[in-house]
């Protein structure tokens, strides 16, 4: 098992509330894992640290940020933050209201199109949620199919956010003491755009991703290695019934030392006393 250092939970568009994923981690064996939830840490309580803590399970802060570089979402993994950060606060704060009204646009192109979802106003979806309505109203069979006919990027029922640039997250993450990530390369086009990216302020790469063949994820391992950038690595996991399954991809001890530093050594001595 690795470390699983992209996970989202129901802060965001997990299926799992913190506590059930590090459950999953538990009893999957994983000895590690972060909540990126998008544009929101609220899933880093006390609680939920204090419990990752009691069952052995290393929890390291992240968050992954929405961003745009000349017309292009681009995603950022935040790691090692301050969660409480004046700057992530109000951040988070202006996101979920410009969230929400892209939620429901989306929506509204949807029942444009003949597909008709239940949705309240200020309901708290992500793509994930919404394929899943699809899915329960008979529209669509699986996951994969909603985003390939209607809701991935260029689709007919896809909407831009309202995000900040690349530049912008990169910033927001450091401000909060953080380390910025680019977030699964595998999936930016035009693939060009990853050097260009690379050079921006990134501490790391995210190298080992999802469903990936271990051939596509050795391309950006060496990429980072040639850029001396920190690496990470996870499932993306949703909760969701996909593969691949939690720790399943992600990184070593070594790399998670190299992200979290002190705190990881200070975490485990704790976790795991004697």
């Amino acid at each position: 098992m690795f470390y699983d250092l992209h996970t989202h939970t129901t802060a965001s568009d997990g299926q799992l509330t913190p506590f059930e994923l590090i459950d999953e981690a538990f009893n999957r064996g994983v000895p590690g894992i972060s909540f990126t939830d998008h544009d929101t840490v609220d899933a880093y309580t006390k609680d939920v640290l204090g419990y990752a803590q009691k069952k052995g399970i290393f929890l390291g802060t992240g968050i992954e940020i929405s961003t745009v570089f000349r017309d292009t979402s681009i995603h950022i993994l935040g790691y090692d933050i301050d969660v409480n950060a004046q700057s992530m606060t109000r951040f988070i704060d202006q996101t979920q209201g410009r969230r929400v009204e892209r939620n429901r646009r989306m929506v509204e192109l949807l029942r444009t199109l003949g597909f008709h979802i239940d949705w309240e106003d200020k309901e708290n979806l992500g793509r994930p949620h919404i394929a899943q309505k699809l899915i329960d109203k008979g529209y669509v069979a699986t996951m994969r199919e909603a985003f390939d006919l209607l809701l991935g990027e260029g689709k007919p029922a896809f909407v831009m956010g309202d995000f900040p640039t690349t530049e912008e997250g990169i910033r927001l993450i450091h401000d909060a003491g953080g380390k910025a990530f680019l977030a699964h390369p595998h999936v930016i086009k035009p693939k060009r755009y990853v050097k260009k990216l690379l050079e921006l302020p990134f501490d790391g790469l995210e190298v080992n991703y999802g469903a990936f063949s271990r051939d596509d994820n050795l391309y950006f391992e060496v990429l980072a290695k040639s850029r001396k950038l920190l690496m990470s690595g996870g499932t993306d996991h949703h909760g969701l019934q996909t593969t691949p399954l939690l720790g399943e991809k992600g990184v070593g001890l070594k790399e998670v030392e190299a992200i979290f530093a002190s705190k990881f050594v200070k975490a485990h001595d704790k976790a795991y006393p004697g």
